[in-house]
């Protein structure tokens, strides 16, 4: 076998030389041959970590930059769950004015009002009957401006002191980690060769084939979630 430096039995090539990219460590090896004390066994070891980490180094670097590389331009997306709040607020006002000009709420005291700093829709009419035509008017308007009525959580009416029941509406906005945890799940069950990840209130979904995630698109479609998803960011 071709001998390295001074007893080293690696293969000598002008890149094992090379220093550029070792940390502080690697550097010192060298000195260490001026120890005193040193016998001819130890002094060869040493010699012998130079010759490898010279030409080992720089290959992992080489590798470590081309796998992160490809994991970066690998095909994802995101999956999300966004409310366009200006729409929203449009389909309130449509569900006042139908309020104001519908016979069975003449003359009973209504209020739909929108609170969009905490994505709260509050309620307040005379009885369950108007309560419930509130809520199939908000529906319809919302899905007149293309607004998934899915984003609205309903909660409990209430009674008021005034003999009139009220009732909040809270928008979903956002991934929250049960559902995002059940989206991964779904994604994984199906085995197809792609890698979900929950980041924040969103699914960022990454994949060698552009087929691969067209497939986990229309899988989280057909899933049935009780909330809708946007598919955003595809690169």
């Amino acid at each position: 076998m071709p001998r390295g430096p001074v007893g080293c039995s690696l293969p000598r090539t002008k890149e094992h030389h090379v220093c550029s990219g070792f940390d502080d460590s690697l550097l010192m090896l060298p000195s260490l041959l001026d120890e005193p004390g040193l016998d001819e066994s130890r002094i060869y070891v040493i010699r012998c970590l130079i010759c490898y980490a010279a030409m080992q180094v720089p290959f992992l670097k080489y590798y470590v930059m081309r796998t992160t590389e490809r994991r970066q331009t690998m095909p994802s997306f995101d999956i999300v769950s966004q409310v366009d709040m200006q729409e929203v607020d449009n389909a309130i006002n449509n569900v006042k004015k139908e309020a104001d000009s519908r016979y069975d709420f003449r003359g009973v005291t209504t209020e739909v009002t929108f609170n969009r700093k905490d994505k709260r829709i509050h309620i307040l009419t005379g009885d369950t009957m108007k309560i419930k035509a509130l809520r199939e008017m908000l529906c319809v308007h919302f899905t007149r401006r293309k607004i998934d009525s899915r984003i609205m959580d309903f909660g409990e009416p209430e009674g008021t002191s005034m003999g009139q029941l009220k009732q909040d509406v809270t928008l979903k906005e956002g991934i929250d980690k049960e559902t995002a945890k059940k989206v991964v799940k779904a994604i994984k069950a199906a085995k197809l060769k792609v890698q979900a990840s929950i980041q924040d209130d969103q699914v960022r979904v990454t994949g060698k084939k552009i087929d691969d995630l067209q497939a986990v698109i229309a899988l989280v479609n057909d899933a049935g979630f009780d909330q809708p998803f946007q598919f955003v960011n595809m690169k």
